[in-house]
């Protein structure tokens, strides 16, 4: 089953980079990206990927705190980063996810309050995504003069949006479902889990401190597209960015391709071409966002070296 879905994973990047190399200049974005202009454009992806390394290990904090277990910012920011690594290594943000739970178990907390921690975490951090590009969806359509990909656009967001509304009612859910059920240890498990949205009524101050912190780590994502636009010679605006970036970073997360790679460019290259912007350098903007997100997970494969020969 997983060797299929990865195959089938790489027969929709092929397509999608089918479609970038018979339609996109590639060589030209090359350029820019080589360029002592993309290098500045780079450098400046994988500082903002640090600073945003940062607030997710704020936010871990945060969230650990729901589940009444603490945590380290330095612990909270390696787990981040073994995270990030795992993320682009293992081509999911899954794996990314079963790397922070791992850690987690590391330094102390019980296995399926690790996991509980992390979903609660990755889910919070879709719901600010969510929300972000609900608020900017008028814009972003106002740009559409395609029916399929309005209507398409459209209908993803409220998918997203009736996912919020599951992950809040189904922890009150649980406390009807009959008690016998929870005795088998993997359906409890899955209740468990599934339900986890629950913890956000128990604290809600600090579920609210997570979603903010959400929002302003993809303030970062916004904020490097922004700059590398610039850099690369767009006069795009930055509220133009806070109203497209959330809605394109949203379906890059879409599972249907390795860590986003060939449908981020795709969104980003018809969402700047509806705003005037030639494909070449859309281009090279989203691929140096790519790298830069790249390398910058980098220090966590020393970091994940380190912890297992410690382990």
């Amino acid at each position: 089953m997983k060797i299929a879905l990865i195959a089938l994973k790489a027969a929709l990047m092929a397509v999608i980079g089918y479609f970038l190399f018979s339609n996109v200049d590639v060589s030209a974005a090359g350029r820019w990206i080589w360029s002592s202009t993309g290098l500045m454009a780079l450098t400046t992806v994988v500082g903002l990927c640090f600073i945003q390394a940062a607030i997710g290990a704020t936010r871990l904090q945060v969230a650990i705190r729901i589940f009444d277990e603490k945590c380290r910012f330095s612990d909270g920011f390696v787990i981040w980063m073994i995270g990030a690594y795992l993320g682009q290594a293992v081509v999911s943000f899954v794996g990314g996810d079963l790397g922070r739970v791992w850690r987690l178990v590391r330094i102390g907390v019980p296995t399926r309050k690790s996991a509980g921690v992390i979903l609660f975490d990755r889910i919070g951090g879709f719901i600010a995504l969510i929300v972000m590009s609900t608020l900017s969806l008028p814009a972003l359509l106002s740009l559409i003069d395609d029916p399929a990909m309005y209507w398409g656009t459209v209908g993803f967001i409220a998918v997203c949006l009736s996912g919020i509304g599951v992950f809040f009612l189904a922890g009150a859910i649980i406390h009807i479902l009959p008690t016998h059920w929870r005795k088998h240890r993997l359906v409890d498990i899955m209740i468990e889990l599934i339900s986890v949205g629950r913890h956000a009524w128990v604290s809600p101050r600090l579920a609210v401190s997570a979603l903010g912190l959400s929002a302003l780590l993809h303030g970062t994502n916004i904020l490097a597209v922004f700059v590398v636009a610039r850099l690369y010679g767009l006069d795009i605006s930055l509220l133009w960015c806070v109203a497209i970036v959330p809605p394109i970073m949203l379906l890059s997360m879409m599972p249907v391709s390795f860590s986003g790679w060939g449908v981020r460019e795709g969104v980003l290259i018809a969402v700047f071409g509806y705003l005037g912007y030639a494909a070449e350098t859309s281009l090279a903007v989203s691929l140096t966002f790519g790298l830069g997100v790249l390398i910058a997970s980098l220090p966590g494969a020393v970091l994940f070296v380190m912890e297992r020969k410690s382990a």
